[in-house]
């Protein structure tokens, strides 16, 4: 089953997401958590997520996870 190419295919597509989330993730707590200007400039989520081109569901979770 491992060996199939239905299941590689599968696995390296998961793989993609998993490493473009990890980037994802990486850009946003560089740009938001080491440099809280956008925050004191009374940015909301939405404008930081359109600033750093991300989803907005991602930078809700990050910032909740950072009032915590």
């Amino acid at each position: 089953m491992r060996e199939s190419a239905v299941y590689q295919e599968i696995l390296q597509e998961g793989l993609q997401e998993g490493l473009q989330k990890g980037r994802q993730e990486g850009l946003l707590e560089g740009k938001v958590k080491n440099n809280s200007l956008l925050t004191k400039l009374g940015l909301t989520i939405a404008e930081i997520a359109e600033e750093l081109d991300l989803d907005v569901a991602l930078v809700n979770q990050f910032v909740a996870n950072q009032n915590h």
